[in-house]
């Protein structure tokens, strides 16, 4: 799951960004 569109905050966007790298 990637949170690619939804402006939380930055951490969960980084957290986002890392996941779907470590899923990628």
């Amino acid at each position: 799951l990637c949170y690619f569109g939804s402006s939380w905050h930055s951490a969960l966007i980084i957290g986002g960004v890392l996941c779907c790298q470590l899923v990628l």
